[in-house]
């Protein structure tokens, strides 16, 4: 089914306007057009593409077998070029219409060629009159009568000239010709697609040539006037092999109306190649090819030149006075701790405003995909204002396309929205490590999703529909929870792999056969087909609650049969490290006592600094760094609230983004102590037991032999 239809018989003196029009009441027409001779004679017959293969179907039961002033219409389904059985083509003024020479044509042609031989006889063979024959065949078809004298003028200097000159010169005809007669280069993956249409989507060619393989990029330039697509892109794809794959199955096929026509592209480095560049543009461009890496920095660092310039500027004091330069004996608090606390303090405030705008924040700490329209600039000295940075931004000729700008009043980063890719591409690659005030601007593509809605203010009812949605959120989330401790009971080493399923077996299927040994869950690896359907990959896992339940049913269950199938059962292997992960990732997160372990502490930070930074948020019981034999600290600590509900408040200020001596904290909860009287018993068994167990040194052992040596001679003396 294609999107492209013929329209035949129509009026001579029919227009482009009213063939459109006549279309139109049917659906979105992509493309229309009157064939013509070269003479301009109009062959009564037409091409009409619409958006979609539903509306092409539905124009052509409509208006076939009708008519338009008086000449009815045959209207069909155009074919596309890359066809194998296409039909030859009814008109004469066809390019493609070659047809065979019929048996008596050939037959004349042989008699004539016979009669030429026996007239000629032996001149038939001289290259002489050969030679005069073309001559005068140039004349009568008016081509250059010298073009033979070409080739003789070469075949004279080859005697002459050096061999080398020669060889060199008809190495140079041979690269024209094979220029001309080369065939397409696909070793880059880069297609170049044209003929498309202006309604066409980057999201509509990623469907469409995402079926062959994964996309390394899609570039569909647009017209910065009209802002709509100049009918052309590039894609790239991840493996040469399936670029030819798309090229041999869409090149010449119908797409939304129009003929796709696809030519293998120069790869983007010979493209964008400049001669003759120096070290610093060298540098600069393959820092602009690493900003376009799915990477990303800290979304909330903050440098800490520009935390004290912020701190000083909201509590009215020197620079001085924070770095506490100037102050001279007594007792004054560490310039690495107030610098932690500013920081927490402003990336608090920035959390909120972000909030505020309708920002997802928990979109910055998963490996989400980035989008294509929204960037994250960063670096931005802390006196940065919004019209500064737009004036900035204007001069790079890239603020026609703006849709929304989103900036905090610290001045820190900011998120910039655009309308089209394009734009946002040609922006980023404009502004990445751009000098803005002696600083280099830092850029990266924020995540998917990271807006909520338009980004509007939003009125008093839509207000209470949220706080209603988020007071269902919570129910959700707690019986989600419920769930996640639900799964914790899970034992480790209780997962099997089932091989060998029925393609028509269902997830309900197989936990039923399962459940008859114990409670379990039951999932089915699926894949989406070319046609998007869901289907069986023939094997699954089921998780069971206990160990040994999965090895009962190893022993009861393998080689019985499922839907006509023998079952094969064994351990599985890589479901036990996703798990731990899982566990991991939910005991970050899930507070279980007043207790944090704190990791990445830098080892010239004292257990004294980590106390003045985290007493800011309630009273503590003791703070630990465990250290090494040589005395350092081992790089983490552990602290201790006297509530929950301080602890809590630290974990939820110091988690986002806090430095100490330039290191970030990384927090996590703590396993709960034992019971304090055990705690005692221990301690008292050490005691009791640690004397007699304890192992001594041989230097120890020679002090003590020696020393009663010593006692033993004193005796003797004494004695005599």
């Amino acid at each position: 089914m294609g999107s492209r239809i013929i329209v035949k018989n129509l009026p001579k003196k029919i227009s482009d306007e009213k063939f459109r029009t006549h279309f139109a009441s049917v659906g979105e027409i992509t493309d229309a057009k009157l064939k013509f001779t070269k003479d301009g004679k109009f062959r009564q017959f037409g091409f009409v593409g619409f958006r979609t293969d539903e509306q092409a179907r539905k124009a052509i039961d409509y208006f076939n077998n009708t008519y338009i002033d008086a000449s009815k219409l045959i209207v069909e389904l155009c074919q596309p070029l890359n066809e194998a059985n296409k039909t030859r083509p009814w008109s004469k003024h066809s390019k493609s219409n070659k047809a065979p020479e019929s048996k008596k044509e050939a037959k004349k042609s042989n008699k004539k060629e016979d009669i030429m031989q026996k007239l000629l006889g032996p001149l038939g063979k001289d290259d002489q009159f050969i030679e005069f024959l073309e001559a005068n065949k140039a004349i009568k078809s008016k081509e250059n009568i010298w073009k033979n004298d070409i080739n003789l003028d070469i075949r004279q200097t080859s005697k002459s000239a050096e061999p080398d000159k020669v060889e060199s010169e008809i190495q140079t005809e041979d690269k024209k010709m094979v220029d001309v007669d080369q065939e397409p280069d696909f070793e880059n993956g880069r297609l170049f697609v044209r003929n498309l249409c202006y309604e066409c989507k980057e999201e509509d060619l990623e469907k469409l040539f995402a079926v062959y393989g994964p996309l390394v990029e899609v570039n569909m330039p647009i017209d910065n006037f009209s802002k709509k697509p100049k009918g052309f892109a590039y894609i790239t794809c991840m493996f040469p092999e399936k670029a030819l794959q798309a090229f041999n199955d869409l090149d010449g096929t119908v797409y939304q109306g129009r003929m796709l026509h696809i030519l293998p592209a120069k790869s983007k480095a010979e493209a964008d190649e400049i001669d003759e560049k120096n070290f610093k543009q060298k540098k600069q461009a393959e820092m602009k090819k690493k900003a376009q890496s799915s990477h990303n920095w800290n979304t909330l660092f903050i440098n800490q030149n520009s935390v004290a310039n912020l701190m000083a500027n909201k509590y009215q004091v020197d620079k001085s006075d924070i770095y506490d330069v100037h102050s001279a004996g007594g007792k004054k608090a560490s310039a690495a701790v107030k610098l932690a606390v500013g920081e927490t303090q402003i990336v608090n405030d920035i959390r909120k405003f972000l909030l505020r705008n309708h920002v997802k924040l928990d979109a910055f700490g998963s490996n989400r995909e980035r989008s294509k329209t929204v960037m994250l600039v960063k670096n931005l000295p802390n006196d940065t204002n919004e019209t500064e940075l737009k004036e900035f931004i204007a001069k790079q000729k890239v603020d026609g396309g703006m849709k929304r700008f989103v900036m905090p009043e610290y001045g820190i980063a900011c998120l910039i929205e655009f309308n089209e890719r394009q734009e946002a591409r040609d922006a980023f690659k404009k502004l990445a490590y751009r000098k803005f005030k002696s600083v280099p601007l830092y850029l990266e593509w924020a995540p998917v999703d990271i807006f909520e809605g338009d980004g509007q203010q939003m009125d008093s009812e839509e207000n209470e529909n949220k706080e209603e949605e988020i007071g269902e959120n919570k129910k959700v989330n707690e019986i989600l929870e419920k769930e996640s401790d639900n799964e914790d009971e899970y034992e480790e080493n209780a997962t099997l792999f089932v091989k060998n399923l029925n393609f028509d077996t269902n997830e309900e299927d197989l936990r039923k056969l399962f459940s008859k040994i114990g409670k379990c869950k039951a999932t089915i690896a699926k894949k989406i087909s070319h046609n998007k359907e869901t289907l069986s990959m023939g094997y699954g896992f089921v998780m069971f609650k206990k160990s040994s339940d999965a090895k009962e049913a190893i022993k009861s269950l393998q080689g019985c049969q499922l839907d006509g199938h023998c079952l094969e059962i064994k351990f599985s292997n890589r479901t036990g490290a996703v798990d731990a992960a899982k566990k991991k990732a939910v005991q970050m997160t899930k507070q279980k006592s007043s207790k944090i372990l704190v990791r990445n502490i830098p080892f010239e930070a004292k257990a004294k600094e980590i106390e003045e930074l985290f007493k800011v948020f309630g009273e503590l019981k003791y703070v630990r760094l465990p250290k090494k034999i040589d005395g350092a600290h081992r790089g983490f600590g552990f602290v201790d609230f006297v509530t929950q509900s301080d602890a809590e408040r630290a974990f939820d200020a110091l988690s986002h983004s806090t430095h100490l001596f330039g290191r970030r904290l990384v927090l996590e909860w703590a396993e709960p102590e034992q019971t304090q009287d055990v705690e005692i018993l221990r301690q008292k068994e050490e005691q009791l037991s640690g004397s007699r167990n304890k192992k001594l040194k041989k230097s120890q052992i020679l002090d003590d032999l020696g020393r009663e040596e010593d006692d033993l001679r004193m005796d003797v003396g004494t004695e005599s």
